[in-house]
């Protein structure tokens, strides 16, 4: 070794943490009529994708979320209730727990008390903009249908960023959903 130069143990705990953000991140907002679509995208993905998915749904901040049980069942891949400060990980479902704001911090997700102090609460816009800025390129936000216009904040952010978007309509509702891109490249590919 050099004289002067010292070598630092690697810090364990710091490796654990994604700062590179290697894997995409896909965000699914909803609300309660989007757990149909959730459940068929779940039944037809391996549970081995290399991504994170984590779903952002309307709840009822009055009543527990059977969510997980319910997701839990039609999947191989983990899915978890969030809890606060827990580590992104590939190959896992997240759901939102009731009551709660979520955001995307040093590859953790931080829950927040729900804001009692605004009229709309927006939890999908709120975790899609946090996402579009800590994962930029590696963000993937998808919007079921819902009756309300949070999301569409949160896509703009992601869309801006780099990454992709999605918005599912099901047209008329007993017909199988429908996935339709609104992701379009700042630059087109050169022919």
């Amino acid at each position: 070794m050099k004289p002067g130069v010292s070598r630092k143990k690697p810090n364990s705990h710091a490796r654990s943490i994604p700062k590179d953000n290697s894997f995409p991140v896909v965000a699914i907002g909803a609300s309660a009529g989007g757990l149909e679509a959730v459940t068929q995208l779940l039944q037809n993905l391996p549970p081995n994708t290399g991504m994170a998915f984590i779903y952002v749904q309307h709840l009822s901040p009055d009543h527990k979320s059977i969510l997980t049980s319910i997701l839990g069942k039609v999947t191989l891949m983990n899915v978890l209730e969030v809890t606060n400060r827990i580590l992104i990980k590939p190959d896992h479902f997240y759901v939102i727990p009731p009551d709660k704001e979520m955001a995307v911090l040093d590859g953790h997700i931080k829950l927040k008390p729900r804001r009692k102090d605004r009229i709309a609460n927006l939890p999908v816009d709120t975790f899609f903009c946090s996402l579009a800025e800590t994962h930029k390129q590696g963000a993937i936000g998808i919007i079921l249908s819902g009756s309300a216009s949070d999301g569409t904040r949160g896509l703009s952010a992601i869309k801006e960023a780099g990454g992709l978007t999605f918005a599912v309509c099901q047209n008329p509702p007993l017909q199988p959903v429908q996935w339709i891109l609104f992701y379009r490249p700042k630059k087109l590919p050169a022919n």
